[in-house]
């Protein structure tokens, strides 16, 4: 999901609070209210197909501040939106698969996968090609995902150090 649809939402949410509380007047709407209206705004458009609106729709189940914390529905829905190319998607797919990751569901096949995709991605940021490297770089040195591969290592190793320009 864009950091700036993410910083919208809140912006929306806090201005909204601000009038409420500087208001002699009640609102008909509750932080919680609009929170759900963006939720509800953002599922319509995600069933439509919009991977931004998929992103965000991912976001709420992963955190769980508006619907019920579900991550097997965030995860579905980060898929739809990193299949279109969303980075944020990708990236986030990758992170919940990691080997580091809490997740109950991870599946190292799906780190490998949405690292090499987000690496390749020409809309992703030098800061997404980083993680992505150092994730592949260690599948590949611990055999996560993919056969151990010492010269794979490596060659993410020396992408990693290059993007960070650190001489190898």
């Amino acid at each position: 999901m864009k950091k700036s649809h993410i910083i919208n939402k809140i912006a929306a949410v806090a201005l909204l609070a601000v009038m409420v509380s500087g208001s002699s007047t009640t609102s008909p709407y509750s932080l919680e209210d609009m929170s759900k209206r963006y939720h509800d705004e953002d599922m319509e458009n995600a069933l439509a197909g919009d991977a931004e609106a998929q992103a965000a729709v991912a976001y709420d189940y992963k955190v769980g501040s508006v619907v019920a914390q579900d991550l097997r529905e965030a995860e579905k829905w980060y898929r739809k939106a990193a299949e279109q190319g969303n980075i944020d998607a990708q990236s986030c797919l990758m992170r919940l698969h990691d080997r580091k990751s809490m997740y109950a569901h991870k599946n190292p096949e799906e780190c490998v996968k949405w690292s090499e995709k987000l690496y390749g991605n020409p809309k992703a940021d030098a800061s997404d090609k980083l993680h992505a490297a150092i994730v592949l770089c260690n599948c590949y040195r611990d055999g996560y995902g993919v056969k151990k591969d010492a010269s794979k290592e490596d060659e993410w190793r020396k992408i990693y150090y290059a993007l960070n320009n650190i001489s190898y």
